[in-house]
């Protein structure tokens, strides 16, 4: 759940912080290198940042696709930070359905050696069916919540 919360607040805030800068920068013209060096470091620790770096220093000299191409590289370093600790999220998906049901398979030879038991009470089969299904929905729903 900490992993959720921290990615939640870095991109709510980078997001609204960077529209902010985006449209800030909208209002100005044509921008030369010293200008695009200025906006970047008032950019800070934006991702918008490192793109206002790299056009400021291929600034006069490259342009059109090799810029676009440089951009592109820039965006590519970028997305590491944007998507620390996600792995973790990813595992959790992966491994709480599995957990899930490794639980359902546990209460389901609970249930089964009770039946195997002589003088069994159907009521406590169910109780290990009742838990098999408990631990499968469990897991479910950490994935799919991991997923939204």
């Amino acid at each position: 759940m900490g992993v959720i919360v921290d990615r939640f607040w870095y991109l709510r805030r980078t997001i609204l912080r960077g529209t902010v800068f985006v449209q800030e920068l909208a209002q100005h013209g044509r921008l030369d290198r010293g200008a695009l060096q200025t906006l970047a470091d008032a950019a800070g620790d934006l991702p918008e940042a490192a793109l206002l770096q790299t056009a400021a220093s291929h600034s006069g000299h490259v342009q059109g696709d090799p810029l676009a191409s440089r951009l592109e590289e820039s965006i590519l370093v970028m997305a590491p930070q944007l998507d620390r600790r996600l792995w973790v999220l990813d595992t959790i998906i992966t491994l709480a359905p599995l957990l899930g049901l490794f639980g359902t398979i546990i209460g389901m030879f609970h249930a089964f050696s009770i039946l195997a038991a002589p003088g069994h009470a159907p009521a406590a089969v169910t109780g290990g069916v009742a838990d098999a299904l408990v631990a499968t929905a469990t897991g479910l729903f950490i994935a799919m919540t991991g997923l939204v």
